[in-house]
This record gives C-alpha cells, structure tokens and sequence, in this order.
C-alpha cells in the first residue's frame, strides 16, 4: 500500500460523500495503491449508514467506528493504527481540509522530507473556546503530523500514543 489517507469525522452526514468523492478523485490521479480510512468518532446523526453504503461502492474506503465520541485525538489515533500506506496523510473531515492539497505534500515527503505539515489560514469556526482546550490542542497539534513517511511512521506514532495516554 503506497498511501493511506486517515480522517476523522464526527456528525458528517451532509459532506461526507462530496468529502470521499474528492478525496478518491485525487487519489486515482495519483496512480497509486491508495486506501481511505474514515473513523466515525461515535457519530449521532445519519453519518454511519452513509459510510456503510459508500463502503460497499469503493474500494479504497476502509470504515473505522468508535463506540462513542472520544475526540478527534482518539480518532485520528485509531485511523493511524489501521492504516497501511507506506506515507499517510491526516486531514479534518469537516471540509476544511483540501484534498487536493494531497499531491502537494506528499511531493515535499519526496524532496526528502521525514514529516510535512500543512495548516489552515483562513478557519472558518472558532479555534479555541476554553484555556483547556487551548493547550489540549496545542500539545495535540505538535504532537499530529500531516503526512508521514514509514521511516518516521513508527517513531512518531509510538510518540503519539505515549501522549494520548498522558492526557
């Protein structure tokens, strides 16, 4: 499996086709053995029939389905874990991640980079709401990486997870 791409979302029933249309559309133009992986946080809404139906008509999707909502560390945690590809990319689920920013990252994990991280500029929700928050999500931000190589994979997850269990 050359790439994984590892998105976590919570009560996504209105994009998530658009979101795994895009996503596959990127990556058949890659030309590589490719897999999605989507981690249903304990969604509530219509989210997971969704996933069940479009799992049956692609390939590519892997479905991952937590008890409950646990959180976006979690979820992208259990994603990391099933994920096969030799590079994984994480991206949001919310549609605030482009796609086809996908090629443009992992171009820079060819240049001979261990570790790419993108970030978006113009958010369109509120970052932070608590002092809490504000450093569960700094610590988690640092902590995350945006695209891996295998040679970092192992390293940086095994990192990943010693935090997840600290907090």
């Amino acid at each position: 499996m050359d790439l994984s791409v590892v998105v976590p979302i919570y009560n996504e029933e209105e994009s998530l086709e658009a979101l795994i249309q895009e996503t596959n559309e990127v990556l058949r133009a890659l030309g590589k053995d490719c897999e999605i992986i989507i981690v249903d946080d304990g969604s509530t809404d219509g989210t997971y029939p969704i996933l069940i139906r479009l799992f049956r008509k692609e390939p590519r999707l892997k479905v991952v389905r937590l008890k409950r909502n646990f959180g976006q560390t979690a979820a992208v945690a259990a994603g990391l874990a099933y994920a096969q590809g030799e590079v994984i990319v994480a991206m949001d689920g919310d549609g605030q991640n482009d796609p086809r920013d996908i090629p443009r990252l992992i171009q820079k994990l060819y240049q001979g980079y261990d570790v790419v991280s993108g970030w978006r500029y113009k958010r369109q929700d509120s970052v932070f709401t608590t002092k809490q928050e504000i450093t569960i999500t700094a610590r988690t931000l640092c902590a995350l990486p945006y695209a891996l190589c295998s040679s970092t994979r192992h390293k940086l997850f095994n990192q990943f997870m010693s935090f997840f269990k600290l907090n």
